[in-house]
């Protein structure tokens, strides 16, 4: 849920997921910054999701292909 995002609950399953919407925040064009700030969450963290990106590809995809991008 968005609460789940962006609380400060550190379970895989929840970091797994704000990793991808940041991911895909991301290639729709928005700044880590804005990211950070929707989650509340620091930009330096989304950062590095970002450079994470090659763990969650997968997902990510299939994310984007639920969603008909």
């Amino acid at each position: 849920t968005l609460e789940e995002l962006r609380s400060n609950v550190k379970s895989q399953t929840v970091s797994r997921a704000r990793k991808i919407f940041s991911i895909l925040a991301s290639d729709k064009g928005y700044k880590a910054v804005e990211i950070g700030r929707y989650l509340d969450k620091d930009p330096s963290r989304l950062t590095t999701y970002l450079r994470e990106r090659g763990d969650v590809e997968k997902e990510v995809k299939e994310t984007e292909k639920s969603l008909g991008k």
